[in-house]
């Protein structure tokens, strides 16, 4: 008996790729929205001023 990795036990690189896909993608959309509320006025729309008071208070504690 071997105790080396089989094929079987490992996952295929085309499911390695697409969870990198995806966490792209979200990481990607992460940016962009934290970028939009900082950089644009009214980015959330009625959602702004609920998210300027947790930035604030999240600056506050970092600062």
């Amino acid at each position: 008996m071997s105790f080396s990795n089989q094929t079987y036990t490992r996952a295929p690189a085309s499911a390695n790729f697409v969870q990198g896909i995806k966490y792209g993608i979200v990481t990607g959309g992460l940016l962009i929205l934290i970028v939009g509320m900082m950089q644009l006025n009214n980015f959330l729309g009625v959602f702004q001023p609920i998210a300027n008071g947790i930035l604030a208070k999240l600056t506050a504690v970092f600062a």
